[in-house]
């Protein structure tokens, strides 16, 4: 019987889902998974409310924002990682928050996600957007936003990992990051419509078993681990070593952790569609 195709797209490679095909869980499991790297969280997040995707590997912000676009009910049903680090960095000719006043800063997309996160420590150190203190400029992904500020279109932006790396090669300023104001900020979710997981959810259990099993197995042997991830996925070894620490020891919601993201958005004044219980965004039965 041939295998069952999930459709994902995420921001970078999922090495769960390296892992899982190395492993050849996702074999067993009958399921094969086409993956496509976004290059915005709005063409990622259209492509699962038009049906081109599945399942998405996004910060579960995005799920509030996007909930009841056209009509669509969108649901986070799993944990993609542990944690996140979002350091922002600056030009070189940025030597402190202050100094972006009156300047543009890149951002995926303005009201969603690390721009709100953007936002809040901006706020944190004096500058306020409401208050024409600067502006966010939409790039899109995290490589696009870094380009915007190397040719100097914009002057800051979140630039988390593996892309800080190359943020700190090009002369970029480190101006902090996010657990200064927002420490407990949740990693990324995996999400779908409620539509297709109503349709489908024996096989989106059979998926997340199968990343579940790769995920347990590279907590016994991390080396072999890595050393998967850095033949089969191309990582560099400090990027495989980082991508294995930040994935979740378990695939289980926690709606505390969600609250964070729903708290930073009502304190913009960002409501979502669809309400503001948490538990309303996320399906506790799948993993």
């Amino acid at each position: 019987m041939a295998p069952e195709l999930i459709r994902l797209i995420a921001f970078g490679a999922v090495p769960a889902a390296i892992l899982a095909k190395s492993r050849g869980t996702l074999e067993t499991a009958n399921i094969s998974v086409e993956l496509t790297q976004t290059p915005s969280s709005t063409e990622q997040m259209k492509g699962l409310i038009e049906g081109r995707y599945d399942i998405v590997s996004t910060a579960f912000d995005n799920i509030l924002a996007w909930n009841g676009y056209e009509g669509e009910v969108i649901t986070a049903v799993a944990r993609a990682q542990q944690g996140v680090r979002l350091p922002v960095y600056a030009r070189p000719e940025i030597n402190s928050w202050s100094e972006l006043r009156g300047k543009p800063c890149a951002v995926d997309a303005v009201d969603t996600a690390f721009a709100l996160v953007l936002r809040a420590m901006l706020r944190e150190n004096g500058l306020d957007m409401e208050d024409g203190d600067y502006e966010l400029i939409p790039e899109g992904a995290t490589g696009h936003r870094l380009e915007s500020i190397i040719r100097g279109d914009t002057y800051a932006g979140v630039i988390n990992p593996p892309w800080d790396k190359v943020a700190e090669e090009k002369g970029l300023i480190l101006l902090g990051d996010h657990r200064e104001v927002i420490p407990d900020y949740p990693g990324g979710v995996f999400a779908t419509k409620t539509q297709w997981l109503n349709g489908n959810r024996e096989l989106a259990a059979r998926f997340f078993s199968a990343i579940q099993q790769a995920i347990d197995w590279a907590r016994t042997d991390s080396a072999a681990a890595q050393r998967v991830l850095v033949i089969e996925g191309d990582y560099g070894e400090e990027d495989a070593s980082r991508a294995l620490k930040s994935l979740p020891h378990a695939m289980s919601l926690n709606p505390d952790e969600l609250q964070v993201p729903l708290d930073l958005r009502l304190s913009f004044g960002l409501g979502p569609k669809m309400g503001t219980d948490v538990s309303g965004f996320c399906d506790l039965t799948v993993v």
